[in-house]
């Protein structure tokens, strides 16, 4: 009986095994020029050919960017702070707005290895210069909407003009809406519609952003997983001694 007993408690405690925090930390200070293409003209529906399909360039930018990569698969819970806004013919089409402590979850299945990097537009000094990542991110606040979605892109940093600097960076995205939720690709399309925005099926503009997250993921212990494989040996044991 007591060895039952001692089987039965540790099969118990092996199977809510103790966890640690693998800890991540992110900063992007950058300003510049942006475009997004690819839209229909519809005011509010993606419609066109390739619908959830667009590109977003970002040119001349200053600043930094060091993004700590997670494994991928690997999923993390971020929180953030920081500012953007947005500018378009002379007219903010996003007010400068700040949040604070804000959490996203998102999901990474990425090109990149983990580990830091370093994205200098300064000096243009990067530690990649190009790469790929399916994300999905966990519902959060977009216009007063839940976004949930999967967003598949490639990114290249390079130099899209005469002007011979490596600081500007195109997007090629593809989202995958999650079903009764809002997304990211109807959010842009509304900004489409303003008259400040550019030409039909396209928003330019400027921005400003600064943003730091730190992300947590949640890993178990390397004693946990032994003490599972313990108390499974154990159960084994004891059926067979039963046997």
């Amino acid at each position: 009986m007591r060895k039952t007993t001692l089987l039965a408690a540790l099969a118990v405690a092996s199977a809510m095994p103790a966890v640690s925090q693998a800890a991540y930390y992110s900063s992007v200070s950058l300003s510049g020029g942006f475009s997004v293409t690819g839209f229909s003209v519809n005011p509010t529906l993606d419609t066109d050919a390739n619908p959830y399909t667009y590109t977003i360039e970002l040119t001349d930018l200053v600043g930094m960017a060091d993004i700590d990569v997670p494994a991928a698969g690997e999923t993390v819970t971020w929180t953030t702070s920081g500012y953007f806004g947005a500018n378009a013919g002379g007219m903010s089409i996003i007010p400068t707005t700040s949040w604070t402590n804000e959490t996203i979850v998102a999901d990474d299945h990425g090109t990149l290895a983990a580990g830091e990097y370093s994205f200098n537009f300064i000096n243009q000094t990067y530690d990649v210069t190009s790469g790929a990542s399916s994300i999905e991110f966990g519902p959060f606040d977009v216009l007063g909407f839940d976004v949930l979605s999967t967003l598949g892109m490639d990114y290249q940093i390079t130099a899209l003009d005469a002007d011979g600097i490596l600081n500007d960076v195109v997007f090629n995205v593809i989202e995958t809406p999650a079903a009764g939720f809002y997304n990211l690709s109807a959010a842009l399309n509304i900004f489409d519609t303003l008259p400040t925005s550019g030409q039909p099926g396209t928003i330019d503009g400027t921005f400003n952003l600064y943003a730091s997250a730190e992300g947590e993921s949640a890993v178990m212990e390397p004693a946990s997983l032994g003490l599972l494989g313990l108390g499974l040996a154990g159960i084994a044991g004891l059926r067979r001694r039963k046997a």
